[in-house]
């Protein structure tokens, strides 16, 4: 299992990389948290909030990697599998920065679907 200093420096080398248009405005950054996030729908330890994309009008708009629930849902990841699932947890919440910026809701609705599929298969 990588610790959270492991996981810290992959989140960094994949921020550092990133185009600065996708992070422009966005100005409180991207954290890793130590505690997992429950789903606020669906069951924990099921279903987990892997990040967050919060825009916030007076503390700003930042993402939050939640280290608990990656490696609660990577246990046995080597590094290179664990850079994948980070750049796609990234990547998911850079989208709802640009999209939110442009006024799309794509993504939250795709969210929202995923969400309901669950709920409708029984994972209530």
């Amino acid at each position: 299992m990588l610790t959270f200093n492991e996981i810290a420096a992959l989140l960094d080398d994949i921020v550092d990389v990133l185009p600065p248009e996708l992070t422009k405005g966005l100005t409180g950054g991207i954290y890793l948290v130590p505690e997992p996030k429950p789903h606020p729908a669906l069951p924990f330890p099921k279903y987990m909030v892997m990040g967050e994309y919060i825009n916030q009008h007076q503390l700003g708009s930042h993402v939050f990697v939640y280290y608990g629930s990656v490696i609660a849902a990577h246990p046995d990841a080597d590094v290179a599998e664990m850079r994948v699932v980070l750049k796609d947890i990234v990547h998911h919440e850079l989208r709802h920065h640009v999209e939110g910026k442009a006024g799309s809701k794509a993504l939250e609705i795709e969210d929202a679907n995923f969400v309901q599929a669950a709920l409708s298969a029984g994972n209530k």
